[in-house]
This record gives structure tokens, sequence and C-alpha cells, in this order.
């Protein structure tokens, strides 16, 4: 697994994008489940998460997630991993880390 923090602003929009590879050719994900999941707490279900997302590609080589102002509302440092499911079923985390969503300083457009 990558260990990666991130940083987004509170109320933003925020597109994490990843791309698959072997040796320089796109790997197909056709069929692949992943998941971008957020925790107050690495103890916390899934159920409890400040957000997650799933995506199912359908074809192509990359997988999109798009995390919304209504998922960064509220500030402070979470935890957060990216995790795929072959359609064969063997799973793996991806990335993951530390996630700080920053509190911003103008408050007219949150």
């Amino acid at each position: 697994m990558i260990a990666k923090d991130l940083t987004i602003p509170r109320r933003s929009d925020f597109v994490l994008e990843a791309h698959f590879k072997s040796g320089g050719t796109g790997l197909p994900i056709a069929g692949w489940k992943f998941w971008f999941t957020a925790k107050r707490s690495l103890a916390d279900l899934d159920a409890s998460a400040l957000f997650q997302k799933v995506a199912t590609p359908s074809f192509g080589t990359s997988v999109t997630f798009h995390i919304t102002e209504t998922d960064t509302a509220e500030s402070g440092r979470f935890f957060y991993d990216v995790k795929a499911l072959s359609p064969a079923g063997y799973g793996a985390p991806l990335q993951g880390g530390a996630l700080h969503i920053a509190p911003v300083a103008t408050l007219a457009a949150s």
C-alpha cells in the first residue's frame, strides 16, 4: 500500500483518479470494485464513515472518485484508504493515510 497524506480545503470538490499500468501498458480494470473510505477513527465501521465512495469501472484503465463539498463539510484530521477487489475476488489496499480537511478563512461561500 502506498502511504500518502491528502489535504482538501473544507467545502471543496476534489477528484481522485488512479491509472493502472503494467510494464508501461494500461491495465484493464473493468469489473473491479474500488472503495475510497474516510473515517474519524480506524475503529469506525464503514457504515459510520465520514464518507465512502464506491466505483466499478465498466471499461478502461482508470478509476475516478468524486469527493463533493458535502463530503468535505467537516474540517479536521481523519483517516482514508483506497481498496480494490478484482472480479476473481482478490482484494488489496492500494493507498491510504491521513486526510486533512483544512478549515478555510472565507466563510461567505461556505
